[in-house]
């Protein structure tokens, strides 16, 4: 579950190019943890880099400590909505697991 709010954006629209950098909570390097990233191109192609936080250029890190309670407020929404998510998809797991069950314990004479 990953989340990433954006700090600095420049777009050139006559290029349909653009640039961002986002802080976010993200896998990078085969961990999870607080992330930078950066993304640079037109909106077909585009390049992505990020950095664990701590290995992320200085100047990035300190542009994006301003949004750090807005990640961890993205972060609780992500959080939230995949909850419910799993919250929605057992229930319908209960409901086939019990109509398996109650199938399967029928005596042969009334499954036909």
């Amino acid at each position: 579950m990953s989340a990433w709010v954006e700090f600095e954006r420049r777009t050139d629209p006559e290029y349909e190019f653009f640039s961002d950098r986002s802080i976010g909570y993200a896998r990078v390097s085969g961990m999870w943890g607080i992330a930078i990233r950066t993304r640079s191109g037109t909106y077909d192609s585009y390049e992505t880099e990020e950095w664990r936080f701590n290995d992320a250029p200085r100047s990035y890190r300190l542009e994006a400590l301003d949004k750090l309670p807005e990640l961890l407020e993205q972060l609780a929404r992500v959080a939230n909505d995949t909850a419910s998510e799993l919250k929605r998809k057992l229930v319908s797991t209960k409901q086939v697991a019990t109509t398996m069950s109650q199938m399967a314990s029928a005596s042969p004479a009334r499954r036909k």
